[in-house]
């Protein structure tokens, strides 16, 4: 299992989560989890989708249809997936970012996953660290960028294995998200940082072979929102993209 620093769970978990896994006799098991919002004063919960995948599906439902977590926290691995996923990760330091990327290689190897919702939960702080809840400084965004290394890292991995097309249509789900993970950021910055925050994005993405599919893929999905009778409700969530969108000059 895997608990990031600020974290903590509630007694009982681990042996719960041990339990779980034996049970279902698979390779990851993910739990429930309680959100904390220090600021705000706030809790919410978050409940696994309680499906069995296996197979290919995993990493379909990690990336393309986004029914499993990518966090590494909330779950109890099979160690032996996780050690062969390590050893495919390069020695790369980041700070935003790791558990999309480290969740890939895990689900590639992953056979069978299931969603349980339990008592016992992994208690999740918003408000420090990296997740602080005051808005993105230039400084926090340069490292939202770094992870442009991320796609090129999953397809070298992918060439080396003679992956599926499937494998690689995950891929591209996966750049899309941090894509998508960089528009959301820059949205949130004051006005005046925002200049130098766009060269940073164009800098680290332009000449990224991933970017332009992942663009398109973002257009679509604002295409396909507009076209919905929940536009109003789903603007409010799409509307950062928006800043991207006009700063490339699309028009649709």
């Amino acid at each position: 299992m895997f608990i990031d620093s600020d974290d903590t769970i509630d007694p009982g978990l681990c042996r719960k989560a041990v339990e779980l896994i034996q049970h279902h006799n698979t390779d990851i098991v993910q739990f429930s989890a309680r959100v904390r919002y220090l600021k705000k004063g706030k809790t919410d919960f978050i409940e696994p989708l309680t499906e069995k995948f296996s197979g290919k599906q995993v990493l379909e439902n990690h990336f393309v249809f986004m029914n499993i977590s990518t966090s590494l926290v909330v779950k109890i691995y099979n160690a032996e997936i996780c050690k062969q996923a390590f050893k495919e990760i390069p020695d790369i330091r980041c700070y935003v970012g790791e558990d999309v990327l480290t969740s890939f290689f895990i689900a590639y190897f992953t056979s069978s996953y299931v969603g349980v919702k339990t008592k016992v939960k992994y208690n999740y702080y918003f408000g420090k660290g990296i997740s602080e809840e005051d808005g993105i400084t230039l400084e926090k965004y340069k490292l939202y960028c770094e992870m442009n290394r991320f796609p090129e890292i999953v397809k070298a991995f992918l060439d080396r294995k003679s992956a599926e097309e499937s494998d690689y249509n995950a891929l591209a789900y996966m750049t899309n998200r941090l894509v998508n993970d960089c528009c959301n950021n820059f949205a949130m910055m004051q006005e005046n940082e925002k200049d130098e925050a766009w060269d940073l994005f164009w800098k680290s993405w332009s000449e990224n072979q991933f970017f332009s599919k992942a663009m398109m893929f973002t257009i679509n999905t604002i295409r396909e929102i507009k076209d919905s009778e929940s536009y109003k409700i789903g603007n409010a969530i799409v509307s950062p993209l928006h800043n991207i969108r006009n700063a490339l000059g699309m028009k649709f």
